[in-house]
């Protein structure tokens, strides 16, 4: 049986907020088979998608991120002997580069 362990943003599995424009997820894999491989991995975040062997810094590379948003990202792995797993993660954007307005009191 193929389980994704760990599915990170920004190497938080919770609680992420960040003020990265191209955040990065990581994930990590167990199976009951012995020598398996992923063989590949489908991202989804914010409608842009990609399809990858990697399992670290998958960056995210879709339309600019609002500031001050909760986002969802998706992920399928498939291994080698075609077994799947499925994960899913939000993560929150910070101010990005939203100008700073407040005045001193």
């Amino acid at each position: 049986m193929l389980k994704v362990t760990r599915f990170t943003c920004e190497n938080l599995e919770k609680g992420c907020v960040t003020d990265e424009r191209h955040p990065r997820f990581s994930f990590t894999l167990e199976s009951d088979h012995e020598k398996n491989s992923l063989e590949e991995a489908y991202l989804t975040v914010n409608g842009w998608s990609c399809t990858t062997k990697e399992q670290i810094g998958i960056a995210y590379a879709g339309e600019p991120l609002k500031p001050f948003t909760v986002y969802a990202a998706e992920l399928k792995v498939q291994d080698r002997y075609g077994e799947e797993a499925k994960a899913s993660l939000t993560f929150e954007t910070g101010r990005l580069d939203t100008p700073w307005d407040a005045d001193w009191i």
